[in-house]
Parts: structure tokens; C-alpha cells; sequence
């Protein structure tokens, strides 16, 4: 045998038996992790699909046996390693985080931990329980720098709550500009007189950059803006684990699977595609009035939403009935007083604390999750009766609920609820916003085109979409009004080069 040929099998052989030294060691982490989780839930014998609804409605209880991707998650939490969870529309990014909240702070384990649920929209952050960034710090107008914040009148109970949690959660992470992150992270670092990366927090980063993208009004070069360009993220190198298996849109039939290749093709901006081209031809075009009734408008500005919800609204007989908000302090103090006050004027607040005007047989969407796990976020019904303090919707299912007025609340560090905002959480569901409708699962939807401009905004509005056969647009799309960023796509290129990386590196320290 010539040498070539022998080093040739030498080096397949090391290959084949690194593998399987990986593979063993692997097999042994999970099957600690595994035989803890299950010891556990022998040992109190709870319903743990019970036990998650009872704090999130709606939510899956995932088990890391049958779940591959959250046992990685659990484990790198575990070891004090900050992570991105990211994947396309629909591959169940909130319920991994829904998960590991329960996991960690009410699971009951030894090894609890305080977590803090953080986002970059007030609609991302309520569902996790959590706050959005700006709300958090004491982001405002007139505190819109480190100095700012540091001298700001609240910034003793600001730095408590700062103190407080294990594990820092920052959702949506997509619409969070650079300059945001990297101050998150120095008022971490002085909240907790710690200089480690959040002040020595383990930081859990979840989203997709290929969907919309951070809102700035400063000349800032937009590929500055993305978060991962921002100091701390090179610093920090978070581990990036990637969700890919697709639970919104089906995958029984040959057009189901063409229809999810040619989503995830449009995400990554390769429009050239067959299945690409196939999908833009079933595209229904259409006018606005010649829709079907039942299918909701995605549009890219507030006015066109408000005028086409109005005209539906309008067109129904008989009288509408309006509800107004009401806001509550529950703190008779200056903290309680400062968190009423961001209930009637913060912008994160405005959907809830708006007049809601409805008449019977309207058509309405939820805007929370019902805590007696009738309705969630998103589900669509019609008005049958409107009462003083209930509103009565037959659901597209067939049920019929009573809904009562929601409460909204701002607590504290240590979990008091400080302001209260009560209003019925149902919307007219008539059109809704491009960017409010992230995160959502709709039957059908007729998106207007016009004014989609950013990156990634047409894959958001097409992807909400479950059923390939329920989608109308006011003209034709064309493959060059998708549009996305060149900048993500290379961080992504550059962040599978760094897995390859970090894996060859376990595997070394692992064998060592």
C-alpha cells in the first residue's frame, strides 16, 4: 500500500473515532440531564402541561427527551454559557423561552433561578411575562444615555432591579439596535459593580435577524445597527443554537413542502428558486373589496389598518359600543406613581389602554392569552353580545366565552404590583400592522405591499400565513420587492463558521 494511501486511512480512522468519542460523551450529558428532569418529575408527581398552563396558557410542556434543541439549551444555561436561540417564523422560539422560564424558576429545582423576561416590544415581552428593555432601564427621553440613566431619580430601585436576576432573557433581539445593547450592558456592569459581560449574567438572546429589523432615527450606518455588531456581542460570542423544524405551516402534502422551501428561500433572500417562483404565482392578487370577508389585512402603516377596521366596523348595522381603559394605582408611593404614569403614556401601552368601539357581529382578535386557557393570543371570533362588563365572542372554533376585562401590570423587584391597566383584550381583527403581527399564526391574509420597504418585511407578513392557498396581496410580488439584509447573511455565513469552531473545540476538551 503506497504511504499516501496509509496516511489517507489513518487520518478517516481518527476521524471516525473522534465521532464516536464525541458521540458517547454527548450521550452521557444527556442522559444526566434527562435522568435529573425525570427524577424530579417523579418525585412530585405533577402534571407538567398542567402546571405551564397555570403560567403560560397555551403553552407546549416540551420534554427534553423528545427535544433535542431545548436539552442543549438547558445544558449551556447550565454550564453559565450565554446563548442566541434563532430560527425562521414558526419553529416555536416563544415556547422554548416559555419553557425555560418554567424550567428554572418554577420547575422546583435545586439550582433555581431568577430570570428576567426582556423584549423589544411591549406584545413580545407580555408573552413571557416580562418588560420590554426600555421599561426595564429607565429608558426615556430625557434618559436616553448611561449618565442620563445613572442620575436619574429612580436609579436606586433600577439598579436593584438589575441586581436581581440570574438569567437575562432578550427577546425579539432583531429589532434591538446596537447602541441599545451595548448601554443594557454597561448599566449592568455599574447596577451590579461587576465588570463581566451584564455584570456576570448568563444572557439568552432569541430571535431572527432575517425578520424586521431595528428602528433608528439617527444617520448610524444601517449595518451598525444590528445588535450583533454591537460591542458586547463581539465580546461575548454568545453559542448559537438554531431551530429549524417548522410547526406553523403543515407539511403533509407536495405543496406544503414547496411552500416551506420556498419561505425559507425568501428569508435567506434566494428568490430565484423554483419553488420560489411557484409561490409567488399562487399568490392571489386582488382589490382590497374583493377579498373574502374572513381574511385579515397585513399593511405597513397604522392608517391603512385604522381606516380599513373603521370601514369594516362602519358597514355592520346597528350601534357600536365603545369600552374606555382604566388605570389603577395599587402603590400609593413615588414608585407606584411612576409606573401609572407609563401605563397612560408609554407607547408600549397604547394597544391596550385605547378605546375599544365593537358591534355585535364584528369580527375581533385576542390580544392576551386567556389564563383558563380558552383563548390565546391571536384567536379570531366574531361579537354576539356586548355587555357592561363582559364581552360575549363565538370563537372560529365554535366556542362561545364570556371575556372579562384583563388586567396589565407593573410590578416591582420584588414582584408587588405597583399600576394596574384594565381593558377588555380583544381588538377588531379586520387588518393589524406588518410589525405587530410578528409572532403570529393566521388561517389567511391579504397583505398590501405597498410601503413594504425594510428588510425582511415581506417574509414576515408571508410567513404568518399557515396555509399556502389563503394568501391575497393587492398586486402581484415581484421577487425584487423581497428584500434582505446582506449584512445578516453575512454574520450568519460567519456565525456557522464559528459552531464549526467552538464544536472542534468540545470535542478537543472533551477528549482531553
Amino acid at each position: 500500500m503506497k504511504p499516501v494511501s496509509i496516511l489517507v486511512v489513518i487520518l478517516a480512522v481518527t476521524i471516525i473515532f473522534t465521532i464516536v468519542i464525541f458521540w458517547i460523551v454527548r450521550k452521557n450529558k444527556k442522559n444526566n440531564l434527562t435522568n435529573e428532569t425525570e427524577k424530579n418529575q417523579q418525585n412530585d408527581g405533577k402534571d407538567y402541561q398542567t402546571e405551564i398552563n397555570k403560567i403560560f396558557p397555551g403553552c407546549i410542556y416540551l420534554d427534553i427527551k423528545h427535544d433535542h434543541k431545548l436539552e442543549e439549551i438547558y445544558q449551556s444555561i447550565d454550564a453559565n454559557q450565554s446563548i442566541f436561540i434563532e430560527g425562521p417564523g414558526g419553529t416555536g422560539k416563544t415556547i422554548k423561552l416559555q419553557n425555560l422560564i418554567y424550567h428554572y424558576k418554577h420547575f422546583g429545582r435545586e439550582n433555581q433561578k431568577n430570570i428576567v423576561p426582556l423584549a423589544s416590544t411591549g406584545i413580545a415581552s407580555l408573552a413571557l411575562h416580562g418588560s420590554t428593555i426600555h421599561k426595564f432601564i429607565g429608558y426615556g427621553k430625557n434618559t436616553n444615555s448611561l449618565p442620563k440613566i445613572l442620575n436619574h431619580e429612580y436609579w436606586d430601585r433600577i439598579a436593584d432591579r438589575l441586581n436581581d436576576p440570574d438569567i437575562v432573557i432578550i427577546d425579539e433581539i432583531s429589532m434591538v439596535n446596537s447602541e441599545i445593547i451595548d448601554l443594557l450592558d454597561q448599566i449592568f456592569r455599574k447596577a451590579t459593580k461587576n465588570d463581566k459581560p451584564f455584570g456576570g449574567k448568563i444572557v439568552v438572546f432569541c430571535g431572527d435577524f432575517l425578520q424586521l429589523p431595528p428602528v433608528t432615527t439617527d444617520s448610524k450606518d444601517s449595518d451598525e445597527i444590528w445588535a450583533f455588531n454591537s460591542k458586547i456581542w463581539k465580546e461575548m460570542k454568545p453559542k448559537r443554537i438554531e431551530l429549524t423544524e417548522n410547526y406553523r405551516q403543515k407539511s403533509g402534502t407536495d405543496d406544503d413542502k414547496k411552500f416551506i422551501k420556498a419561505l425559507n428561500d425568501i428569508r435567506v433572500g434566494n428568490t430565484k428558486t423554483n419553488e420560489v417562483r411557484w409561490f409567488l404565482q399562487k399568490i392571489k392578487a386582488c382589490d382590497l373589496s374583493e377579498k373574502p370577508d374572513d381574511v385579515i389585512v397585513l399593511a405597513n402603516d397604522n392608517k391603512t389598518v385604522n381606516e380599513e377596521n373603521a370601514r369594516k366596523l362602519k358597514k355592520i348595522p346597528g350601534n357600536s359600543k365603545k369600552y374606555e381603559s382604566e388605570i389603577i394605582l395599587k402603590k400609593e408611593n413615588v414608585e407606584g406613581e411612576y409606573a401609572k404614569k407609563q401605563l397612560k403614556h408609554d407607547k408600549e401601552y397604547e394597544l391596550f389602554r385605547s378605546t375599544l368601539e365593537l358591534k355585535n357581529n364584528c369580527n375581533v382578535m385576542t390580544i392576551a392569552n386567556d389564563r383558563n386557557n380558552r383563548f390565546y393570543n391571536g384567536s379570531r371570533g366574531t361579537v354576539i353580545s356586548l355587555g357592561e362588563d363582559f364581552i360575549e365572542v363565538k370563537f372560529d372554533g365554535g366556542n362561545i366565552y364570556k371575556i372579562e376585562r384583563y388586567e396589565w401590570n407593573i410590578e416591582n423587584a420584588n414582584s408587588e404590583v405597583l399600576a394596574t391597566l384594565r381593558q377588555f383584550p380583544i381588538r377588531l381583527a379586520y387588518a393589524v400592522t406588518i410589525h405587530k403581527s410578528q409572532g403570529m399564526s393566521l388561517d389567511s391574509a391579504y397583505i398590501v405591499i405597498d410601503g413594504i420597504k425594510w428588510d425582511g418585511q415581506m417574509y414576515v407578513a408571508l410567513s404568518r400565513v399557515k396555509d399556502v392557498n389563503k394568501i391575497y396581496a393587492n398586486h402581484k410580488i415581484r421577487e425584487d420587492r423581497i428584500k434582505t439584509s446582506t449584512a445578516v447573511l453575512n454574520f450568519l455565513e460567519n456565525q456557522q463558521m464559528v459552531d464549526i469552531e467552538r464544536s472542534d473545540s468540545f470535542i478537543e476538551a472533551e477528549l482531553n
